[in-house]
This record gives structure tokens, sequence and C-alpha cells, in this order.
């Protein structure tokens, strides 16, 4: 079943409005379940949606998964990412509580904005390749996209659900295309560099916390962060070990704070 929004001014069936609040539950428990790092978490469900969430960021299968929860939350953060409706019913009151989605970029001065903008799009444009084949995307390795410079800052800018997370996805990417992908090792099938993006974003915002959020800490972090997570994505002989290795350095940072 496929999440949908609710229309604006029209009141919806009593129904409906049950399967809402469920959709709007999962898409909660969604992203509890994405940021908690909590072991045990005490949130009833959080690791049977824990479960899900792992399951679903590698899953292929699409809408035919038979995983149960997996084809209905892939549905849910998909209507959640392309929501324009202020006022629906599944996603309006989670996009608020997770920080106003777009609300970000409009209470950032937008000389400013342009300026960083442009800054990233610039350095893009002299490491990245001169496009080749199909005006396509690769969603599954960056460095098999068509290389367009603009294209893929405007993506990354448009998805991020905050500026942290966008200085640090096009941070990292970046990063992947001077010194190109580390020798390939079987595990890394399973953590591909659109998962590597969320570990460090997660690792960012446990770090900061509600403290000071000055660009200058953010920046800091951001560089020791990325080259961090970059040297041990290299060096891990598993995926367990890779994550060890970001916990133990979330817990050394942060005690060191």
């Amino acid at each position: 079943m496929s999440a949908s929004s609710s229309d604006t001014n029209s009141p919806s069936p009593p129904g409906q409005l049950n399967r809402m609040e469920e959709h709007k539950r999962q898409l909660v428990m969604l992203f509890h379940a994405k940021n908690c790092n909590a072991q045990p978490c005490t949130v009833s469900h959080c690791a049977d949606f824990k479960n899900i969430w792992n399951h679903m960021i590698n899953c292929r299968a699409g809408e035919n998964c038979t995983v149960t929860g997996c084809a209905l939350s892939r549905s849910l953060m998909i209507h959640y990412k392309n929501c324009q409706n202020g006022n629906c019913g599944i996603c309006a009151e989670v996009r608020k509580a997770q920080g106003g989605g777009q609300n970000w970029r409009e209470n950032l001065d937008p000389r400013i904005l342009e300026n960083l903008r442009a800054t990233f799009v610039g350095t893009l444009t002299t490491c990245l390749p001169p496009p080749a084949g199909p005006d396509v995307l690769n969603p599954n390795s960056i460095l098999q996209a068509t290389f367009q410079p603009r294209r893929i800052e405007t993506q990354i800018f448009n998805e991020a659900p905050s500026l942290l997370a966008y200085l640090v996805h096009i941070g990292m990417l970046i990063d992947v295309a001077k010194g190109g992908e580390p020798a390939s090792k079987p595990w890394h099938e399973g953590v591909k560099f659109p998962e590597r993006v969320r570990c460090v974003i997660k690792m960012m915002e446990a770090l900061l916390g509600a403290g000071s959020r000055s660009q200058q800490r953010i920046n800091g972090l951001v560089s020791n962060l990325k080259e961090f997570e970059r040297e041990l994505y290299s060096k891990a002989n598993s995926s367990e070990e890779y994550l060890h290795g970001l916990q133990n350095k979330a817990v050394q940072m942060k005690a060191s704070q």
C-alpha cells in the first residue's frame, strides 16, 4: 500500500484518518530508528524498526519485497522526500519535528548560501571527469554517475534534511572525487557511499547534540570525521569492524569534549 497525502481543505473519512495515523506513527519510528544509538533503547518497537531500516536501505526488491514492513516503509520515506503539501496528514507534523524540513535553507542568508553552493560546484567541476554516456545518475555508486557538477550538487542540496547533512554529503563526495574510491573489498558491497554518508551524519548529530553549532565547530568536526571514516573504510576487513570503529571514534570524541 502506498502512502498518499490528504487534501488540504477536505475532511477525510474515519478509515483514511486511521491509516494516516498509522503511517505517521511508522514514519516517526523510522526516523527514530535511523538516528537511535541507544543500546538497548527503551522506546517501544525501536529494535523492530532498526531491523526494518537496516534491511530497507540495502533491499533491491522494492514494492515486491516480502519482508514485513519494508515495502510500506520505503513508500513512506519516498512520500516524505517528495511531498509538497504543508498540511499533509502523514508527514507535515513529522517534518516539523525533524526540524522543519526545508526551513534550514530559508534560515540562511541567501548570499552566503549562494556563495557556499557556488564554491562546492566549482570544486566538483575541477575534480570530476567530464560527462559521458546517458544523462542518468546511478544511485549505487556516485563515481559511476554521469558527472554534471551542478546537477549533482542540486540533488544533494534538495535531499539534505539539514545544513549539516548537506555539508557532510558534499564534502565526502568531493573527497571521493579527488582521491577515488578505496580498493574494493567484499564487505563494501553492503556499505556503499550513501550508507557511509548516513553514518558520518549520525556521528555528527550525536557529537553536536544540543550544544554549540558554530560554523567553525561544524567544519572542524566534518573534516575530522571525513578523514577518519575514509581511512577506516579502506582498512577495515568487515562491516562490523567498520561500524565498531565509527562507534569507538564517536565515544572518544564525545569524551574529549
